[in-house]
Parts: structure tokens; C-alpha cells; sequence
């Protein structure tokens, strides 16, 4: 029976990479992680350039000390309704996340990834992510498909080392108090810079400063909606500053 499970659900440019590699290097020897995993594809099956274990050789078939499941893009009821232990076992504990970055953030970084250089930009399309990134929202603050997943606001993940280690303890990782300090290779790196440059002098959450000119930006942005769920959760002084920003 493998150890420690966690099924991760969030958003393409929302940190769910960060939070999940900052977790995963926790656990010692023959742990993997299942980067992008359709729901419902028995993660063994997807590309091996998409798996990552510990011990840099393919995963056997376990136990695992931690298996990690990331969900990108996926609809909130379809991720909550995600079982990937019929197929990878069993586990003594099993922890359902769920990541959420501020939108104009999220947004910013999509539209700058999208418009790199031979990038597939329909899988960071910004229309469907702000529908996506609206159904996140809801459940944040509902709970209604997953009372029990583990909530990460991404904004105070990066920036609150006690809210950082509250996160921690509830996934009961080995050392929840860790800062993180590698940035992402998953699905390209950051969009704006390379990823070698240390976590912590990355300014994710000021991403939007240099878009609020932009017409595709502001298209998707200023949309009450988002202003409405993004001050619940992320704070009315964020939301008005951006607001104000963009009049």
C-alpha cells in the first residue's frame, strides 16, 4: 500500500506546479509524480516525459512513500470526482488539493505564455480559463464538490510563510515549514523568466502591472464577476488596487 496520495486539481498558470514540486520533494526514495493527467486515464498510460520520480528511474508498481496526481485544467466536479487509486493502489492517506491563483495573475501569465514563440496556446487559452477560474472560485468558497480538498490560495501560499506551513500540516508533509525554492520546468517553466532563477525573487504576484494596457488582457480582466469572488478570497485592497490600476 502506498503511503501518502495527493490529488491535485487547479489551473494551468495558477502555481499548481510550485505547490506540487515544493510537496513532492519533501518525500525521500521512490515517490512519482503524474503531471497532466486526463480524469479517468490511468496515469501509468500518459507520457513518460509527464512522470517524475524521486529516484529519476521509471516507477515500478510501488509501494510509494508519495504519489502525486496533478489534474490541469479540469473541471471542478470531474476532479473531485477523481480516483486514480483503482489503478496506481491504494494508499494509507490520501489528500485532495485544490489551487487557486488571483485571475488577473492567471490571466497575465496565460495571455504572455500563449504568445511566446511555438507555444500551443490553446492550452492556456484565457477565455477558457476564466470560466474555469470561476467555477475554482465558487468551490473555494462553497466546498460543494469536495468538502474535504485542501484549499491553496496561491497568493498567500507565496507570500505568508505561516499560512505556507498551515498548508503544510494539513497535507502532513515531512517538513511543512520548508520555503520553496525551485521553480517549475512543468509545462514550459514560468512564462516570463527562466528556471533557474530562484523562487523567491519571482514577482508572481504583480504579473498584471505590465498587461493593464493590453487589449486581450483587459478584455478578460474587467469582468465584475471576478472582482466580486476575487475580493472573498483574495482580499477588496488587492482587487481595488487593480481595479483602480486599469480605470
Amino acid at each position: 500500500m502506498n503511503d501518502h496520495m495527493y490529488i491535485v486539481a487547479g489551473l494551468r498558470r495558477t502555481g499548481i506546479h510550485a505547490i506540487a514540486l515544493w510537496a513532492f520533494r519533501q518525500f525521500k526514495g521512490d515517490s512519482v509524480l503524474y503531471n497532466d493527467v486526463p480524469i479517468g486515464t490511468c496515469p501509468r498510460t500518459i507520457p513518460r516525459t509527464n512522470i517524475f520520480t524521486g529516484t529519476g528511474k521509471f516507477p515500478g508498481r510501488g509501494p510509494h512513500p508519495c504519489v502525486m496526481v496533478l489534474h490541469e485544467d479540469r473541471g471542478v466536479a470531474a476532479a473531485a470526482g477523481s480516483k486514480p487509486g483503482i489503478t496506481l493502489g491504494p494508499a494509507s492517506h490520501v489528500h485532495r488539493v485544490m489551487i487557486l491563483r488571483d485571475p488577473w495573475n492567471m490571466l497575465a501569465s496565460r495571455i504572455t505564455w500563449g504568445r511566446k514563440p511555438k507555444a500551443h496556446a490553446p492550452l492556456c487559452d484565457p477565455k477558457h480559463g476564466r470560466l474555469l477560474w470561476v467555477e475554482y472560485a465558487r468551490e473555494f468558497l462553497t466546498h460543494r464538490y469536495c468538502p474535504s480538498a485542501v484549499c491553496v490560495n496561491y497568493n498567500r501560499w507565496v507570500s505568508d510563510e505561516n499560512y505556507r506551513a498551515s498548508i503544510g500540516e494539513k497535507l502532513s508533509l515531512p517538513d511543512p515549514h520548508k520555503a520553496p525554492t525551485e521553480v517549475s520546468w512543468f509545462g514550459g517553466g514560468s512564462s516570463y523568466t527562466a528556471c533557474n532563477v530562484p523562487a523567491a525573487e519571482m514577482p508572481v504576484l504583480s504579473r498584471w502591472r505590465g498587461m493593464i494596457h493590453d487589449k486581450q488582457f483587459r478584455s478578460f480582466a474587467l469582468h465584475p464577476l471576478l472582482f466580486n469572488l476575487g475580493a472573498r478570497i483574495f482580499g477588496e485592497k488587492f482587487c481595488n488596487e487593480i481595479r483602480k490600476a486599469m480605470q
